[in-house]
């Protein structure tokens, strides 16, 4: 077991210990690697420091009993401080924790399909696998697969974060990586509505070249084929980032916002239309401080559960601050406290050191809410 692919030989040492690491940890049976690392899809950058992946690792860990969350993530922050596989940067590591017996139910969502069909088990019984339900065009949460256009601006917004109050120039691995991973995901959005479902970028990338008839190539704009070949390259490492790559931000926020109405104007309804109220996540952080201070979660479940209610609230806010570091300039000045109140809210909860007061962070979640009402209105 393991991945097998061309990626420095400390990746897959690397991944290996950390499959080992959480199958100790009793009650969990299975290790899944998901996402691009269960896909070989992992975009690698190697210099003379190490290498490192650019991107994060998605475990999903498969549970035979309860399983503390505060076990996994000790096992994630020990490897990541004290790993020696030769990185130059730890990699973050997602995970989700679910139990054996949950995984036949589980909703029929878009990664639901990506990871039964190229997910890798790292450790553990990798029959587990096949529990995992049947994910087709027919039964697709569509829903759910709405909020890619979510995810992808939040994405962008934290790779882009430190450029939001001056006018550097764009530049750099990181960056050229987030156009590229973040504009690929036009084709995973919009493919279903065209009837068809690849689990890797690689099937999709040659999906569209061989393809004379998607419907949604109409709205979008000039040269988006070959932006989706180059940026694929670069995934899949089969083209090296080089120092003198441009950063087209302008064309992947132009390509997501022209999907999100392509989508719109073929479902007559709104992509983001069931988080535009925005009592939801104020009710939910209390819900989650109940949960939290009574012991019913762990905070880290707690804090992942919330985070995509709290981005998926300022879409508009996310939109207008990253046109505005795409056209060169700072954010405009009326737009500059809150813009700072509000990346600097985009805290990765789930990672937090383990060792932090459940109930301050509960606190921390609803105070956070409350401060935000105002950010696109205020």
């Amino acid at each position: 077991m393991g991945i097998e692919s061309n990626y420095p030989a400390g990746v897959g040492s690397f991944v290996s210990e950390l499959g080992d690491r959480i199958l100790s940890i009793d009650g969990v049976t299975s290790v899944l690697l998901a996402g691009s690392g269960g896909r070989g899809e992992l975009t690698v950058f190697s210099d003379r420091a190490g290498w490192r992946i650019l991107g994060d690792l998605e475990l999903l860990v498969v549970c035979g009993r309860p399983v503390q969350g505060l076990d996994i993530e000790r096992e994630i922050s020990d490897l990541r401080s004290n790993s020696t596989h030769g990185y130059s940067t730890a990699p973050r590591i997602d995970y989700s924790a679910i139990a054996t017996r949950d995984l036949p139910r589980l909703q029929k969502k878009l990664w639901v399909f990506e990871t039964k069909s190229s997910a890798c088990c790292i450790a553990g019984d990798s029959t587990i696998i096949g529990l995992l339900p049947t994910v087709t065009i027919e039964n697709l949460d569509y829903s759910e697969l709405n909020e890619l256009f979510l995810h992808r601006l939040l994405a962008l917004a934290k790779a882009f974060q430190p450029y939001v109050h001056h006018d550097t120039d764009l530049s750099g691995a990181d960056l050229v990586y987030a156009v590229a991973r973040n504009s690929l995901d036009v084709l995973t959005w919009l493919l279903p509505y065209e009837g068809v479902m690849y689990p890797t970028y690689a099937m999709r990338a040659e999906y569209l070249r061989s393809s004379d008839r998607l419907s949604f190539l109409a709205s979008m704009s000039d040269g988006f084929r070959e932006r989706i070949d180059l940026y694929t390259a670069i995934k899949l490492n089969n083209r090296p980032i080089e120092v003198t790559d441009s950063v087209d931000l302008t064309s992947c926020l132009g390509d997501l916002i022209a999907a999100s109405r392509w989508v719109e104007s073929r479902t007559e309804q709104k992509v983001l239309g069931r988080y535009r109220r925005k009592r939801r996540f104020l009710q939910a952080s209390m819900v989650a401080f109940q949960r939290v201070t009574s012991g019913q979660t762990s905070p880290a479940a707690a804090m992942r559960w919330l985070t995509r209610d709290t981005y998926s609230l300022h879409a508009e806010a996310l939109i207008h601050i990253l046109r505005q570091i795409a056209s060169g300039t700072p954010v405009l000045e009326e737009w500059s406290d809150r813009s700072r109140q509000f990346l600097d809210s985009l805290v990765p909860w789930r990672h937090r050191t383990t060792d932090s007061d459940p109930v301050a962070l509960a606190k921390d979640i609803a105070s956070l809410a409350d401060a935000n009402k105002g950010i696109i209105n205020g």
